[in-house]
């Protein structure tokens, strides 16, 4: 019988031994038990916390979303003609049906294709090994883990010296910049208007040191190099319109990526785009579609030399032999109704950045 057997199976293992089996196996079911209810409350607890972020941005969301409709309407087919100023008029300027919408779309595809291209080639000369075992802090090149461009230094001291030290005359220069598109200045709010176009200019201070380090730690696995965002600011545009005609001039005034200019005498080229983030373009992977959150960021690499104490920024064709620093800035160009949405008189955006901090970015 099975009791028999059971029993002659206990002699020849001892009972010792029968009793340390039932003790392992009964303690492997509680584990088992405790993995899976482990499993289960994290999961709970991950559903919560993403539907408490999701309450955070609702109102925002449905304000942002009736917004956008609005201006989206306003922005026929054929509205803009090709500009004679584009790099690439035929490639970037909506014409033909195309509305200013699709045609920002294109121009920003366009340019993180070039951005893309370059990455994937300088990944494979460093070589996807050397990439894949290499701590995230002293990366070989300027590529980071996630193929994004980074700083040329990973020193987090030096980077924030030259953010304070770049941080007003940075956003002078780019008041220079919106001066060339528009004909008059009001500097307090930085406002810049003419007949057809009006752009703001939201001066910011450098990135506070707690808030860079947060966002090294939870987006860049500590890449130092990685923050590109330590000196930015916000310009404000009224229409899809003046957002693409501000993004096409900056791209002329621009080199895309890691492009080699040192041998080049264009003193127009200000700035290297190292990256660009649509959110305007909803097949974007960088547009949340939780938050609804929409603006445009680009990534700009400047250079400098000091004269009489003072940065003096120099065209890209001339950092190589004036031996310029250089630092990545972020712009941020959002369409105005948009921004006072969620934003108080001060530029904050509490909602958002709860959000934000419950998902852990």
């Amino acid at each position: 019988s099975i009791l028999s057997q059971f029993g002659v199976l206990c002699i020849v293992m001892g009972a010792n031994s029968w009793k340390e089996q039932l003790v392992r196996g009964i303690l492997n079911i509680l584990i088992g038990v405790i993995l899976c209810g482990a499993f289960a409350f994290t999961a709970i607890v991950n559903r919560k916390t993403w539907q408490l972020a999701k309450q955070r941005v609702s109102e925002d969301r449905k304000s942002y979303d009736d917004e956008w409709l609005m201006l989206k309407k306003a922005d026929p087919a054929n509205s803009c003609a090709v500009s004679t100023n584009s790099p690439s008029p035929s490639e970037s300027a909506p014409v033909n049906g195309r509305s200013v919408l699709q045609g920002l779309t294109d121009l920003t595809r366009k340019i993180n294709d070039q951005i893309e291209t370059q990455i994937k080639f300088e990944k494979k000369k460093i070589g996807r090994l050397s990439l894949l075992f290499s701590d995230p802090a002293n990366l070989p090149g300027r590529i980071s883990l996630s193929g994004k461009i980074r700083q040329r230094t990973n020193d987090l001291d030096e980077l924030f010296g030259n953010a304070a030290m770049i941080v007003d005359a940075v956003q002078d220069m780019l008041m220079s910049f919106l001066q060339e598109l528009s004909a008059s200045v009001y500097s307090g709010s930085s406002i810049i208007t003419n007949q057809h176009r009006s752009y703001t200019l939201l001066r910011g201070p450098a990135k506070q040191p707690r808030r860079a380090i947060q966002k090294c730690v939870r987006t860049y696995r500590r890449d130092v190099a990685s923050l590109t965002d330590l000196v930015r600011c916000c310009v404000l545009v009224g229409s899809i319109k003046e957002l693409f005609e501000l993004v096409e001039k900056l791209a002329a005034r621009s080199v895309v990526g890691l492009e080699d200019v040192t041998n080049g005498g264009d003193t127009q080229r200000m700035f290297r785009i190292t990256g660009m983030k649509n959110r305007f373009d909803d097949s974007s992977g960088s547009f949340d579609r939780i938050s609804g959150y929409r603006d445009l960021s680009v990534n700009l690499e400047v250079g400098w030399i000091f004269v009489n104490g003072v940065p003096y920024f120099i065209p890209i064709s001339e950092w190589q032999k004036k031996g310029a620093q250089t630092h990545i800035i972020e712009v941020q160009i959002h369409l105005r109704s948009l921004f006072f949405i969620s934003h108080d008189e001060k530029g904050g955006h509490k909602g958002y950045e709860d959000y934000r901090n419950l998902l852990g970015k």
